[in-house]
């Protein structure tokens, strides 16, 4: 059985007393060491303060969170944290804090920027002199330097161009699927969800509406709706298709769907 990297048993949240003072209520869930699982919900559903108590910043008004290794976070809008002359300060300043050799840390800043997919040059470059999405990736290199084996992004394509959003997503995805870290993602992109995620978490109002297989969560239209949501772009294709008469089975995946519809398109002739 897979060890279990966090758990939360019976977690709750509230920050007044009352009904309506619950931000999280009861919660029971474990996410699986080396599993990419996304939490999704519509605002005010509660992900982000689940996600900065699983990384330890604020405390659950009662219950258990269990964490199996060190996690790190990287919040919305990550670069606003950059604070240093250059890159290199910045990324050092972690590994600074954990005591470690001066060695050690060179080694920790230039392999979290190889992750990231930076040039060593970078790191006597100013951050303010960055684009958009290198910032962001200069943001998640700081954290990769501390080592993490959990990593949590809380919308983590936020404000970025469409070019910046797919380097960011493909450098999560390896981050799991290469480097074996287990990743907690808070977004409201289905089509980035469906894209990354191998499980799913959906919140609303505080509560777990349901968790389970990506392809379970992510094709339940009613479900994805509830929670104030729009099912993946491949999602809607294959419903769409299926009250036309063509018989499609759903893919999350854009390679999957296509390869669906050119089969049902052959089936017609």
């Amino acid at each position: 059985m897979s060890q279990v990297a966090i758990e939360g048993q019976r977690l709750n949240y509230r920050i007044s007393p009352g009904p309506n003072g619950h931000i999280l209520r009861d919660l029971n869930f474990n996410i699986k060491k080396g599993e990419f699982v996304a939490l999704i919900g519509p605002n005010g559903a509660g992900k982000s303060t689940l996600a900065q108590i699983l990384a330890g910043l604020i405390k659950p008004t009662s219950g258990l969170v269990t964490v199996n290794g060190r996690v790190g976070m990287v919040f919305q809008f990550p670069e606003q944290q950059l604070f240093a002359e250059t890159v290199r300060e910045d990324l050092a300043f972690g590994p600074e804090n954990l005591g470690l050799s001066p060695d050690e840390i060179v080694l920790r800043v230039e392999r979290s920027m190889e992750l990231v997919g930076l040039k060593v040059g970078y790191l006597e470059r100013s951050p303010w002199s960055l684009s958009g999405g290198e910032k962001r990736r200069v943001a998640i290199a700081g954290i990769l330097a501390m080592d993490p084996d959990i990593l949590i992004f809380d919308e983590p394509t936020a404000g970025l161009d469409p070019s910046g959003r797919t380097g960011i997503l493909n450098l999560i995805g390896a981050l799991n699927s290469k480097e074996g870290r287990t990743v907690l993602m808070v977004s409201h992109e289905m089509d980035e969800v469906a894209m990354l995620a191998s499980r799913v978490m959906v919140l609303k109002g505080g509560e777990l509406l349901k968790a389970g297989e990506a392809m379970d969560i992510l094709s339940d239209t009613r479900l994805i709706e509830e929670a104030g949501l729009l099912p993946p772009w491949t999602v809607r294709l294959g419903y769409a298709l299926n009250n036309r008469g063509m018989a499609v089975r759903c893919h999350l995946d854009m390679e999957g769907m296509v390869g669906e519809v050119v089969r049902a398109f052959r089936r017609r002739r």
